[in-house]
Parts: C-alpha cells; sequence; structure tokens
C-alpha cells in the first residue's frame, strides 16, 4: 500500500474563497424611527490569506486575514434576484477576520494522496456597516468556527482544499449603535453561516527536509 503523502512537519501559505448563506435566514434587526424590522441575510462572500502549520504528519494551526461581504433586506418586502446574491440589497456589513484554528489530517480510505481536515476555533471579527441613509459605529465580535475539508497535495502545483465551513458569533445578536448619536436608530446582527470554501496553497514547505 502506497503511503500518505503528509511531512512531519510543514508550513503552507495559500489564499482562500468562499460563498455562503445565513442559516436561519432571520440573520439581523433594524430600528429606525423607533420602527423594528427583521433582516435576512442573503449571499456571503469572503477571500483571503492564510498560513498552516502542521507538527508531527496530523496535528496544526491555522490563522490569517480574511475579509467578507454581506448584504441584509428586510424581510416583509420582497426581494430581487439581486438581492439574494447581495447585489442591490440596501444594507450590508464587512466583515475582517483573523481566524485562528486547530485542525487534525485523515488519511483517505482509498487515495494516498488526499486526505480529509477537521478544523475547529475561534476569530476576532471587526464589522463595519455600509447603510444608505444611516451610519453606525463598528463592532468588535467573537465567532466560532468549525470546517470538515478534503484535500489534495501536490509538491508540483501546490496544495487544494475545499469543504463546508460553520461560523456563529459568540453571545447572540450584538448592537450596532447609530453615528452621531443619534437615537431610535439600531442594528443588531446574529452571524450563524454556512458557506463552501477553496483554498489554494502555492507555498508549501516540509521543514523536515531541512
Amino acid at each position: 500500500m502506497s503511503k500518505p503523502v503528509f511531512a512531519q512537519s510543514s508550513i503552507s501559505l495559500g489564499a482562500k474563497a468562499g460563498l455562503g448563506i445565513s442559516i436561519p435566514s432571520l440573520a439581523a434587526k433594524q430600528s429606525t424611527n423607533s420602527i423594528n424590522y427583521d433582516l435576512k441575510g442573503n449571499a456571503f462572500y469572503s477571500a483571503g490569506f492564510l498560513g498552516q502549520y502542521t507538527l508531527g504528519d496530523r496535528l496544526g494551526i491555522e490563522t490569517g486575514t480574511v475579509i467578507s461581504y454581506q448584504q441584509y433586506s428586510r424581510m416583509d418586502l420582497r426581494n430581487s434576484l439581486g438581492s439574494l446574491f447581495s447585489i442591490d440589497s440596501s444594507i450590508g456589513i464587512i466583515d475582517r477576520q483573523v481566524p485562528i484554528q486547530i485542525f487534525y489530517n485523515f488519511n483517505h480510505p482509498t487515495n494516498p494522496y488526499k486526505y480529509f481536515k477537521v478544523t475547529s476555533g475561534l476569530s476576532i471579527d471587526w464589522l463595519e456597516v455600509a447603510f444608505l441613509n444611516q451610519s453606525y459605529k463598528n463592532l468588535f465580535i467573537s465567532k466560532y468556527l468549525a470546517e470538515i475539508r478534503i484535500g489534495s497535495e501536490g509538491k508540483r502545483f501546490g496544495k487544494i482544499e475545499y469543504g463546508l465551513q460553520y461560523q456563529h458569533s459568540l453571545g447572540g445578536f450584538h448592537q450596532f449603535t447609530a453615528a452621531g448619536n443619534k437615537t431610535g436608530d439600531a442594528m443588531s446582527i446574529k452571524y450563524s453561516l454556512i458557506s463552501f470554501n477553496f483554498y489554494y496553497f502555492f507555498f508549501n514547505r516540509d521543514l523536515s527536509d531541512n
């Protein structure tokens, strides 16, 4: 039987791109002029740069920077197809994230050049709201992250991973306050997202070769 291609110790650098949705659809609440609205999350896009350090063939840590964008629309209104894909909704949130995850690699049962990866960790997120008629103060929150990936090792063309990730904000709903001390206007958000992510690690070095 062929041996898997894990190195005893290695580092990897690469890029990430993702597309996701809110689960459940109720993702945020807005209050303006003393009127409350429930908001649903539309398409969620993310991109970032990550680094991995693998120790002892299986266990490792991953961190980096990720930026994501998601738009929201009122649940009581009929929304267009463009709103569903976060193209023409009026409220958007930019999320600058620093994730820190522990991962563990498992052998693929039939292919020695593929593997499964399970990740779990936390993130620190800086949220910025973009709204047509009102500005809000930025907000810091933390999220729990978990993901299952399938990976493919490649010495020549780099390493590819893809999988499903779940993100959940810690502490329930978090409230933005309106800038300029404007009373009666507020927005609160509770992240509960599932996304499909693609990773390409273009730099991979086996430290055991040194």
